[in-house]
């Protein structure tokens, strides 16, 4: 049986980092990620200043901002610096970036490679493959498998789903508005060649009446879409709203 210092589950940025850390640190490190692209998935793809202060190299940056228009229901304002403080990238770019960092310090990172289950001792990989850790670490999101083994509950889940259009807008926006999108916001984070629309925040309990509201308005009164777009629909969970 294959055994390692360490097992993460989970190749987004938290898992990759904690993967090239520990691995810089002579930890033989294991990886695992379901998915068969590391960073494919429902993201708007921003970061701020404190975000880059790990590196990101330029060529990843697709847009930067210094500026951000913030809608609610009584008033539209914006906040404008002197020098860009959010950017947006690819999930997929960043994800292989700090995926190789992880790989020249050593760390192993499988993908298509899902974690099935798990006891004190050992990870089962797609239902076959057993593998075996001193520390396990779970940085696989808000349907975490390894949060569910150390039986840690999730009180409430909230909705959040986005939209990819080819219409490259100019501008990035929030949209905030309680009865409307609940806790959360609505958001236009413009890329290279698209934009990321979504909005987020509605109980789960309430997503249908909510998620039909959110989508008239992002696609009557906020985007005005003429071309194509997909949906993708992602479920979140928090612990308090």
């Amino acid at each position: 049986m294959e055994s390692y210092d360490v097992v993460i589950v989970g190749a987004g940025p938290a898992g990759l980092k904690c993967a090239e850390i520990l691995a810089q640190n002579d930890k033989k490190v294991l990886v695992l990620e379901k998915n068969k692209i590391i960073g494919d998935k429902v993201c708007a793809g921003g970061l701020t200043l404190k975000d880059l202060k790990l590196g990101i190299p330029d060529n990843i940056i697709q847009r930067k901002f210094n500026s951000v228009f913030i809608h609610t229901p009584h008033q539209d304002t914006e906040i404008k610096l002197d020098k860009p403080f959010i950017v947006t990238i690819d999930r997929k770019d960043l994800g292989k970036w700090m995926a190789d960092k992880a790989k020249k310090q050593g760390a192993e990172i499988r993908t298509d490679s899902k974690a099935t289950k798990i006891d004190e001792k050992t990870v089962i990989v797609n239902d076959k493959d057993k593998i075996g850790y001193k520390y396990l670490v779970g940085a696989d999101g808000s349907n975490s498998l390894v949060r569910k083994y150390l039986n840690l509950s999730t009180d409430k889940f909230l909705e959040t789903f986005q939209y990819l259009t080819l219409k490259r807008f100019k501008d990035l926006e929030v949209f905030f508005d309680p009865e409307k999108f609940g806790p959360l916001y609505s958001w236009v984070f413009p890329h290279k060649n698209l934009s990321v629309i979504g909005g987020g925040g509605i109980l789960k309990e309430n997503f249908t009446n909510q998620h039909l509201i959110l989508k008239s308005l992002i696609l009557e009164k906020i985007l005005k879409i003429t071309g194509k777009t997909s949906l993708i629909l992602a479920q979140l969970s928090c612990k308090q709203l």
